[in-house]
Parts: structure tokens; sequence; C-alpha cells
């Protein structure tokens, strides 16, 4: 009997070999992975589902503000950086539940690949259209030259609106024609290498997190007008020495600068909105005023059809009142009673 309970304690596993528990951002995501597929509807099952452009809205609005918190770096792992982007989206979508749609992490990480992609083609075609900007052309022709570039391939670049009301705000996607006529870089390509300058490149990967190392320097040259974000260590210290002043998260952040552009978007409708009833005033005024133009004329018309047939009264009454007509007047007197009193 003591052998055997031997052998059993041999083949138990080691209670203190037992893998420790996992760290707080391990558990939580997977905490809040359960969660999402409790809780929100998923829409991987459902045929022909598109992304609005709310919803690209959202998204790219999340992405920018995660990928530029200076107080995390940008050294964030992929997980918790596309868990804070998820979270954000889900905050901008109860706000607004009727018009943006829930979507997981990996639909997110796909539609961001598919932004991203037709993004930088954008950019390159925009520059490539202002470069041989001509004398007399205005910025709607450059955007019109851009389109034709885009649209070499055969498709057609349907996300102007993300892009300019969020992406071109982003130094990863921003145009910067006004810095350099001559060839416009963005802030995230490298610099010529007579500038004197050396830098590590500043990019994302397709899955859309940073690979680049906090402590990067970006050199000072051809008078671009672009400010070096802080640096982690910086902003940390910052907001350490405005704990006590300011009570707003950066989510309470994100959700202002969204409430912000919101209602500018609802005042470009409203604006919109009176342009259409003044010029529905407009057109009611003109339909009027040609109405009252064509009585007018009828009114016209009338006075000269009475005035013509007094005159032919008048040339009848005459032929009546003689004695002897003439075959001619005859023929006169026939035509005037066709053309008074019909046939």
């Amino acid at each position: 009997m003591e052998v055997f309970q031997n052998l059993l304690h041999s083949q138990s596993p080691n209670l203190n070999q037992m893998p420790s528990t996992p760290n707080h951002e391990t558990s939580q995501h997977i905490s809040r992975n359960l969660f999402e597929d409790s809780q929100i509807p998923s829409r991987s099952t459902e045929k022909n589902v598109k992304w609005e452009t709310k919803e690209d809205i959202a998204l790219m609005a999340a992405w920018c503000h995660v990928s530029g918190d200076s107080t995390r770096g940008n050294n964030q792992r992929k997980t918790s950086m596309w868990a804070r982007i998820w979270q954000m989206y889900e905050q901008t979508r109860a706000e607004n539940p009727t018009e943006i749609g829930p979507w997981n992490e990996n639909q997110m990480k796909g539609r961001f690949k598919r932004l991203n992609e037709n993004a930088n083609k954008w950019v390159a075609a925009y520059r490539a259209a202002y470069s041989r900007m001509k004398s007399g052309m205005s910025i709607k022709d450059v955007e019109l030259d851009a389109h034709k570039i885009y649209e070499g391939d055969g498709s057609k670049f349907l996300d102007l609106t993300v892009f300019n009301e969020v992406m071109c705000k982003n130094p990863k996607w921003m145009l910067n024609i006004d810095c350099d006529n001559t060839r416009s870089r963005r802030i995230d390509e490298e610099p010529n290498e007579e500038s004197g300058g050396s830098t590590k490149r500043s990019r994302t990967s397709e899955e859309g997190e940073y690979v680049v190392h906090s402590n990067q320097e970006t050199p000072n040259s051809g008078g671009s007008t672009i400010q070096r974000p802080i640096g982690r260590d910086a902003a940390k210290k910052k907001g350490k020495g405005k704990a006590s002043q300011s009570f707003s998260s950066p989510n309470n952040e994100f959700v202002e600068e969204l409430r912000a552009m919101r209602i500018t978007r609802e005042s470009e409708i409203e604006v919109m909105n009176k342009r259409l009833e003044v010029d529905k005033k407009r057109e009611e005024r003109e339909i009027k005023r040609e109405e009252r133009e064509l009585k007018w004329e009828e009114r016209e018309l009338k006075k000269e059809e009475r005035k013509t047939k007094k005159m032919y009264l008048l040339h009848l009454n005459a032929l009546l009142a003689k004695d002897h007509l003439s075959p001619e007047d005859e023929d006169m007197k026939s035509n005037l009673y066709e053309m008074l009193y019909g046939k």
C-alpha cells in the first residue's frame, strides 16, 4: 500500500511548477475578448456588409489617437494597441449606435490595412498631380488630376471623406505640398543624404502597429513646418505635473475630439441645407415671375384679338351698307363672315 501511494504521488503534477498567473495585460485582453464575443453582435457571419463612412472615421480617429499617445510611446504591443482602438471605437459607437455598427479586432485590422493602402496610393497620386500643376490651375483641378492618376489601374478612390476628415491630419498621410513644391516628402519618408541628417524611418506594419523606437530623432531640414512629437518620458513628466489640474482621461479627450468633429460636420450639413432652401425659394420666385409674364402676354394677345375683330366688323358693316357689291366685295364679305363667325 505504501509503495502504491508513493507511485501515485510521483505521477501527479507538481503544484510548485504550475504556470504562474498570467499578467494583467494578458488577462485583461482575454476577458475583453470574452466580453466582446458574448455582448457584441458579430458581423463576421453576415454577408455583403460593408463599412460605412462614419465607421471608417471612428476607426481611423481611434487609431490616430492611440498611435499618437506620447505617454505610452511608439513601442506598443500589437494586442494592447488594438485593444485600446477597439475600446475607443466602442465608445464612439455607444454615442451613435444607429449609424456605427460593431466590428471585432480582426475586422478592424483588415479595414485599416485597406484604408492605409488606399491612402498611401492617394498621397502619391496627389503629389504627382501637384508637381505638374500649371499656371491657372486651381486646387480642384489638381484633385481631379490626382483622381485620374489614381484610377490608372482601374480602381477609384472612394475613401476621400475619411482621408480629408481624419487621415490627412496624421503625419503618416500628410500631403506636405506647402513645405516643398519640388519634392514633397511625408514625415515618415527617409531624408535625402545631402541634407546632413540621419534618422530611422518611422513606419507602421500592415496591421497598424508601430515598429520604431521612441527615442527617434527627426532632422530639421527643408523648412518643414511639422513639429516633432513630444517624447514619451517628457509626456509622462508633463502629465504628472498637471495631474492635479486635469481630470479628463485620454478616452474622454478622444470622445471630445470626435464630438467636435461631428459638430463641424453637422454645421456643414446645416449650411448646405440653408443653401438648398435659398435656391428653392429663388426657383419659386422665378416660376411666379414667369407665370405673371405669361398672363400678361395672354392679356395682350386677347387685346389684339379684340382689336382685330372690331376692325373686321367695321369692314363687314361697310360692305353690308352698299346696295351693289362687286365680285371682289362678295369674296371679301364671305371671308369676313368666315373669320368672325366660322363656316
